[in-house]
C-alpha cells in the first residue's frame, strides 16, 4: 500500500512537467519525493513502466521518464 502511494505521487510528479526527467532530477524537483531513496524510485518507476503508465527513454546513457500517452 505504502508503494503505491509512492507511485501516484511520481505519476504526479511527472504529470507536473512538460519534459521527461531523470530519477535525480525528479528527486531535485519535487520536495515530496525527497524522503525516499533514488533506489526505491527506480523500483517503482520499473514497476510503472512495467503496467505501461511510464515511458522510459535513454540518452546519453541516462535513463529519462515521462507519462505514456
Amino acid at each position: 500500500i505504502e508503494n503505491e502511494k509512492i507511485m501516484a505521487l511520481v505519476l504526479e510528479c511527472l504529470a507536473q512537467t512538460e519534459k521527461p526527467l531523470t530519477i535525480s532530477e525528479m528527486w531535485e524537483q519535487f520536495e515530496v519525493l525527497k524522503q525516499y531513496s533514488n533506489q526505491k524510485l527506480s523500483a517503482l518507476l520499473r514497476i510503472l513502466k512495467e503496467e505501461g503508465k511510464v515511458v522510459r527513454t535513454i540518452d546519453k546513457k541516462k535513463s529519462y521518464f515521462s507519462l505514456a500517452e
